[in-house]
Parts: structure tokens; sequence; C-alpha cells
């Protein structure tokens, strides 16, 4: 059963990773689909769903400071941490923002999805770490990933050994160490299908589908011949 989480209950933030440099696709995070940067589509989207707050989590480089005045420009508020170590960066955003629970947005995968997010957040009482990667059957780029906040603290010490200090989840997939997990997944599989900004092509098949569109509220699903999600959630 999913449970709702109102204005009295934990506070859960949303972190928006994201940075300039990338092998294949340089500065992607601000560029623009129908007028709007990427990053603005992905903030504008998460400002629609149950999250308490959002903050963009970068690194403290010289290179991310125009990333940093465009999020502050709209509005979002800006966390910058150690340019080589995700992990501690993640650990400083959760200190400085108070949250008790955090859900990770993915700064090139642009079209969050409300309803997985809400489905998610609704979840939160239930697990510590509730994910729709378990057993991926969502297209790529639509992904939830909400952790307790003291959970993800000490998974990243007690598995110390696992942990990629870039990836803030990947040993959570590797070992379930303790804790308890929920997955939340859907009855159709749509895992073949992509809305992630990875490389140019990728950046022009989603103009292509979002040309006339309203990018900041279209379901990603309406983009493509895809049924809304039938979600349901079950512990690992």
């Amino acid at each position: 059963m999913v449970s709702d989480v109102s204005a009295a209950s934990p506070l859960v933030a949303g972190f928006i990773y994201a940075r300039s440099d990338s092998s294949r696709l340089p500065g992607k995070i601000l560029m623009s689909i129908e007028g709007h940067s990427i990053l603005r589509i992905v903030y504008e989207r998460s400002l629609q769903t149950k999250l308490d707050c959002q903050f963009l989590v970068t690194t403290d480089r010289g290179l991310d400071d125009d990333l940093c005045r465009a999020a502050e420009e709209i509005g979002l508020p800006v966390i910058r941490g150690d340019a080589h170590d995700l992990v501690r960066r993640t650990e400083k955003a959760l200190d400085l923002s108070g949250a008790e629970y955090f859900l990770r947005l993915n700064g090139d995968s642009p079209l969050i999805d409300n309803s997985l997010i809400n489905y998610t957040i609704g979840a939160a009482r239930e697990f510590d770490f509730v994910s729709n990667l378990f057993d991926r059957r969502f297209p790529y780029g639509i992904s939830a990933e909400l952790m307790r906040a003291d959970f993800f603290k000490k998974s990243v010490r007690e598995a110390r050994a696992l942990v990629d200090r870039e990836h803030i989840t990947q040993h959570l997939y590797r070992e379930e160490i303790f804790g308890s997990y929920g997955c939340v997944n859907q009855i159709d599989d749509h895992s073949r299908f992509g809305f992630v900004v990875d490389l140019q092509s990728e950046l022009d098949e989603l103009r292509r589908l979002c040309a006339g569109r309203d990018v900041i509220t279209v379901p990603y699903w309406e983009l493509t011949s895809l049924e809304k999600p039938e979600m349901f959630l079950s512990a690992r």
C-alpha cells in the first residue's frame, strides 16, 4: 500500500545532479528544447510533484559557474561540492538542506514523470530505498530513486568496498546490504524506449518529439504511442 506524504511529513528534497562537462555532449544541460533549457525543464517539471524543495547539486569548479548562474536565474537553489566525489557532494547537500529523504533527479533526463515521482514519494514511510530501476520496465530517462538520508549515509560507510564515489546508488543494486527496499514497476515493458540526452542525436530526437508541445507539462507517454503506465509497488 502506498501512503500519502503530507506537508507535516519528513522533508523530501529533489536533488538535480548536473555538471557542465560531458565527454559526448558538453554543455547539454543548458541546451534548449522548445525554448527552454534542459535544466529549466527538469526544474519546472519537478515543481509539479510532491517534492518539498529542489536543489541543483553540482561541482565547485569554475567551469560550472555558468550552470549555477542559470539555476539562480530560474530560482533553483544551488549546492556545490567536491568535483571528484559525488557521494561527498550528496552528503553535503543532505546536511545543508536538512532533508530526511531525497530523490535523485538526473539533469540529462528532462521528461521527468510527476506521477511516478509522486507514487515513489508515497512509499517513503515504508522503505529505506525506493526505486523503479530494480527490474527496468520504464523507458530510459524515466526514473525515480528515493532514499532515506540516514540510510544513504550509513550505506556508504558500511559498504565502502562497493561504493563508486561518482555514483550514489550503484552499490545498492550490487548488493542489498541492509534496510528495506521497495520496487516501483509497471505492467507493460517500455524499456526499449529512451528519453535521456547523452548524445546530439538523442537531443535532436527529443526536439522532434516535443515540437509544438508544452515541454513543461506534457507527459512523456503522450509523445509516443505508449499508454500511461499502470504502476505497482512491491518489496525486494
